[in-house]
């Protein structure tokens, strides 16, 4: 499993400090114990530069647990930077650009870019109804009725009728019973 922290190094500074990175303190995701210091890997990442960098693990004592710790500029699994990935989803979708000019652009394979924005529009749906769900907890004193979540979500995304319904109900469902 995975944490992943807030880091305040940028991915050329992490890389250079090597094993010298300091992490921080976390709590387990299973029972909240502090991680106690549990070695690392070496793993490669391809940002504005290519490079190695090590990431710190942490154990729990009490459930024995190991975490990956991860800085935030890094997804699990994924080779790119968060800013590479952004940037290609928002000149692919936003920019209107064809993932193979994108991946031109960011050196990158168009496989590649092109995975992560059939991954993204996957993922659309339940991203968008996780922000509108956030919205309505934000605006509680309101009443959203199933008609309001539903508009939300269609200004917000472009999704055919049988997707839009259900987000709409997810979300209604979510935080419509509560009175928000």
């Amino acid at each position: 499993m995975s944490i992943v922290w807030p880091c305040a190094l940028d991915m050329p500074t992490y890389v250079q400090l090597g094993q010298r990175v300091e992490g921080g303190d976390h709590l387990c995701t299973g029972c909240g114990k502090q991680l106690a210091p549990w070695g690392g890997y070496w793993r490669w990442v391809r940002g504005r530069s290519t490079g190695r960098l090590w990431i710190r693990r942490g154990r729990c004592s009490r459930c024995r647990r190991s975490h990956a710790l991860l800085p935030d500029f890094l997804l699990e699994r994924r080779l790119d930077e968060v800013e590479v990935i952004g940037h290609a989803l928002a000149l692919g979708i936003a920019g209107g650009f064809g993932m193979r000019s994108v991946a031109d652009r960011l050196g990158i394979p168009m496989t590649t870019a092109r995975e992560w924005r059939r991954r993204f529009q996957l993922r659309a749906p339940a991203l968008a109804a996780a922000l509108v769900e956030w919205r309505c907890s934000w605006i509680r004193p309101l009443y959203c009725s199933p008609l309001m979540v539903k508009q939300l979500l269609s200004k917000r995304l472009a999704l055919p009728g049988s997707e839009l319904e259900l987000a709409s109900a997810s979300v209604y469902q979510h935080c419509g019973d509560s009175g928000v």
